[in-house]
């Protein structure tokens, strides 16, 4: 990229119970092993495993914070880091200079809560849950095993965030951003803010701004010096 970058797309698996085991949080043991690998090949691949940044869109948002809050101890006790990948590379430590995320999910439990029941059957955070323990109790557990806030420590490692939102998005409510914004300012965590009015959920007035876009490569260019 001309900003000096170099970029790598990292899948996670679909939110289908065809794949029979890929539910949370096996899910994000893979986005683990992804950070994890980037990391113990960083010399191999020409990269400073020091100078690695997440950005996700969405559910991706969702999946970047968690990277960011992985190197926290809450993080490692709930059994989040996962042993996804080469033995060789699991005690590869996953900080990262610097979290992007873009109308994010940062706690998909809760959003579910305000849905209506017709919905939860599609919606992906839904499916990222086991068929077997999808109920009322284990949704107000999942809440908070599942939401970004839950992790983030400062003094472990939590890096400095970027964060835009759609102040009409009708898909995930704006305050899962803006909550989000307040926990990092209580938490006195670096963090950039750029809500968009007028703009919706994978809004183009978003992640094709290129005001937001220079913006938010400026200050993970910051960030990872």
């Amino acid at each position: 990229m001309d900003q000096g970058w170099t970029v790598a797309v990292c899948p996670y698996p679909g939110f289908t119970e065809a794949n029979g085991e890929v539910f949370f949080p096996k899910i994000l043991h893979v986005a683990v092993a992804q950070l994890r690998y980037l990391r113990g090949s960083a010399s191999a691949i020409g990269i400073l495993p020091s100078g690695i940044a997440a950005w996700g869109l969405s559910s991706g948002g969702w999946f970047a914070a968690m990277l960011g809050a992985s190197s926290s101890n809450k993080f490692s006790e709930a059994g989040l880091l996962g042993t996804v990948g080469s033995p060789d590379l699991l005690s590869v430590p996953t900080n990262l200079c610097a979290v992007s995320g873009f109308y994010g999910s940062y706690s998909p439990w809760l959003v579910l809560q305000s849905r209506p029941e017709a919905i939860w059957s599609f919606f992906p955070a839904y499916k990222m849950m086991d068929p077997d323990t999808r109920n009322e109790e284990q949704f107000r557990k999942a809440s908070v095993y599942t939401s970004n806030s839950t992790y983030l420590s400062k003094s472990e490692g939590a890096p400095p965030m970027f964060l835009s939102v759609g102040e009409n998005d009708a898909i995930l409510p704006p305050t899962q951003t803006t909550d989000l914004v307040k926990l990092l300012d209580e938490l006195n965590i670096e963090n950039e803010f750029i809500p968009v009015p007028g703009a919706g959920h994978a809004d183009p007035k978003i992640y094709d701004n290129i005001t937001i876009l220079t913006k938010m490569f400026s200050f993970v260019s910051r960030s990872c010096q």
